[in-house]
Parts: C-alpha cells; sequence; structure tokens
C-alpha cells in the first residue's frame, strides 16, 4: 500500500509540473504578447546596399548604424552584391528594385571608391527621390559613426512622414547625369533642404592695385550672392580699404573709395570644387581731401567723382563643409572714365595722382551658405 501511494504521489507531482509549466508557458507568452508594441509588428524595412569586396571595411559603418537604429522601429537589413554599376542612375534603379522586393522605407548604399570624399546615397521606396550627403575620405576616426548618423537622421524623418533629398527623374530616357546629381546636392551650390536657389555671403581679402606711387591697396571685400542649381550666380560686393595718400611739402591729398560691385558668374561643381567665370560693374564713389600736412586741416574743398569700371574674373572655390568654403576671384580690371587727381601746395607745386587705367583685382576670403 505504501509503494502504491508512492508512485501515486509521484503521478500527482509529475502532473501538477505539466500543468504548472504548460500555464506558465502560455501565461509568458500572453505578457510578452501584450509587452510587445503594436509598430514591432509595422516596423519599417531599411536596407544596405554594400559590395562583397567592402565587407571588411563595411563592419564598422554596419556596427555603427546597428547602433543609431536601435532607437526606433526598423528592421536593419545588409544585402550585398558582387558590384554596382559606376552610373549614379543604375545604382538608383537597383535600389528602387530592391524597394519594391523588400517592402523597404528606404534604400541606401555608399561610394568610397573616390580619392578624397565618400558620398552616402539614400533612395526612397518609389525611386522619387534621392538624398546625397558626402564627408573627406581623410575623416576615419568618426567617419562610420557621422553616416550612421546621418542615416538615423533621415530615416527618422521618413517614418514621420518626412521626405528626403532631391526629386529625381524616373523615366530612363531623361535620367539626369551623375554630375547633374551631384551638382544639385553639392555643398558648393544647393543642399537637397534649402531649395532650389541658395544664398552665400561671403567676408574676403582684397587686394587692388592703384598708381605707380601706390602700386597696392588693402581691403575687405563684403559680399552676398544668389545661386541658381543651373550654376548661374548674381553677386553684389562692397570693399571697406583705406585712403590713398599723396604728399609733397605741406599738402597731402587723400582719396578715400567706396567700390560698390555688380556681377554674374557661372561656375561648372564637380562634387565639392568650383571653378567658373564671372563679370563686375563696379561704381566707385571716390572723394578727394586736400589737407595741410602739420594742421591735418582741409585746405580746399573735396572733389567727388564716380568712376566706373569693369572685371572679367576667374573664379575658384573650395568647400571645408556644407556650410563654409573658401573662395577666390582674380582678374584685370579696366576703368572706364580715369580721374586725375591734383592739388596745389602753399609753394604753387601742383601734386598730381594719376590711377592705372588697368589694375589689378583679387579677392580671396570664405563663403557662408545660408
Amino acid at each position: 500500500m505504501k509503494k502504491l501511494d508512492k508512485y501515486v504521489l509521484i503521478l500527482i507531482l509529475s502532473w501538477w509540473v505539466f500543468i504548472s509549466s504548460t500555464a506558465y508557458g502560455q501565461g509568458r507568452n500572453n505578457a510578452l504578447d501584450k509587452e510587445t508594441p503594436e509598430s514591432i509588428s509595422e516596423a519599417a524595412h531599411i536596407v544596405m546596399i554594400a559590395r562583397t569586396e567592402t565587407e571588411v571595411e563595411s563592419r564598422g559603418l554596419i556596427q555603427a548604424i546597428r547602433g543609431q537604429l536601435s532607437d526606433l522601429s526598423v528592421i536593419f537589413e545588409v544585402k550585398w552584391v558582387d558590384k554596382l554599376p559606376p552610373e549614379l542612375p543604375l545604382q538608383v534603379e537597383i535600389a528602387g528594385e530592391t524597394a519594391r522586393k523588400t517592402g523597404a522605407l528606404t534604400v541606401f548604399w555608399y561610394d568610397n571608391d573616390r580619392c578624397d570624399q565618400v558620398f552616402l546615397y539614400l533612395s526612397d521606396t518609389d525611386q522619387g527621390r534621392l538624398l546625397v550627403r558626402w564627408l573627406d575620405a581623410e575623416q576615419e576616426g568618426n567617419r562610420d559613426e557621422t553616416l550612421a548618423i546621418i542615416l538615423h537622421s533621415a530615416v527618422e524623418a521618413m517614418l514621420n512622414g518626412g521626405q528626403i533629398g532631391v526629386a529625381i527623374k524616373t523615366d530612363p530616357a531623361e535620367k539626369p547625369s551623375q554630375t547633374e546629381q551631384i551638382q544639385q546636392v553639392s555643398p558648393l551650390s544647393l543642399r537637397p533642404e534649402t531649395g532650389t536657389v541658395n544664398i552665400e555671403m561671403g567676408a574676403a581679402y582684397s587686394l587692388g592695385g592703384h598708381s605707380s606711387a601706390h602700386p597696392v591697396i588693402h581691403g575687405l571685400n563684403l559680399g552676398i550672392s544668389i545661386v541658381f542649381p543651373v550654376g548661374l550666380s548674381v553677386f553684389a560686393s562692397y570693399a571697406v580699404c583705406g585712403p590713398v595718400r599723396m604728399e609733397e611739402n605741406e599738402t597731402a591729398i587723400d582719396i578715400q573709395s567706396h567700390p560698390i560691385s555688380l556681377g554674374l558668374q557661372y561656375a561648372w561643381n564637380p562634387g565639392r570644387f568650383r571653378i567658373g567665370g564671372a563679370f563686375a560693374l563696379t561704381g566707385d564713389y571716390v572723394i578727394q581731401d586736400t589737407r595741410a600736412v602739420a594742421t591735418e586741416t582741409a585746405v580746399a574743398d573735396d572733389n567727388e567723382d564716380f568712376v566706373f569700371s569693369v572685371a572679367p574674373l576667374l573664379t575658384a572655390a573650395v568647400a571645408f563643409t556644407g556650410y563654409v568654403g573658401l573662395s577666390l576671384r582674380a582678374g584685370p580690371e579696366f576703368i572706364i572714365n580715369n580721374v586725375r587727381y591734383t592739388a596745389i601746395d602753399d609753394s604753387g607745386k601742383t601734386i598730381i595722382d594719376e590711377p592705372w587705367g588697368i589694375r589689378p583685382r583679387i579677392t580671396v576670403g570664405l563663403i557662408f551658405i545660408l
């Protein structure tokens, strides 16, 4: 009887353990179902296209991307391919096909074949928009993390219903070239989030010529440009410079210039560099002040003249970041109505300052993209 009771007890305990474990498992599954956010079942699909030959160097970027996307309701996947075509429109087509097959919210890839830049491309699902970002290739320390942060911002914007990049043509017969698409998002012409027109402010060192007695004039050139997507821009500038002084015995002539320039510029913009030409028309309000050297008092009324000039200029620029660059303009300035400045000192001697009819004109300084 005791042996039978022992078997009954074991049977009861086994049955209790089975029922308890089954109930616990069911309860655990129900709890997990309740704890899992509804958004997990609707998580967006993010696909990275990467070449198999870059698998080793892509590990750091993939790890950084996983870390950055961890706070978003997304599923991140890497699709390895043997190669990508060099033409950007074909790359966009592959991204669009991948998005359609996987139902991805966005497909992205990067290009590090250039010696000085790394480009990151993001395409939306319907292949209607493209976002391009670039970094210096030498930025090894935090390059992967920076690219991952850029990707996170774009994905977060898309999850919230926003749009990325610029609209691109979808008709294969009308696809823009790679150069045209890079120009649309170049840091020195257009950034996609700012629309189709950019405004640039400039502050530059100005170097010019005046006359044999004063061959060099230094100044500060302040300018503003409106840059259109076709590479054409209009600009206006004002140069702040000190007076040119001519002294003879006890009499001095101070010549103060106030040049204002208006001009047109066309630039070819391959990536971070820009080179082109400009044509400027300058109106210079010039004041001649004749003074006694010893007392610095006026000995004659001021003479005022408007001097006009034209200048064909070569232009070049390089971007440091998406918002700051270095600009250079240089060329000859042709004076349309040259003016000779004269004064008579106490001894009756005539002082003459005769500016050059053709003068050098150089400005080099910073561009700030608004």
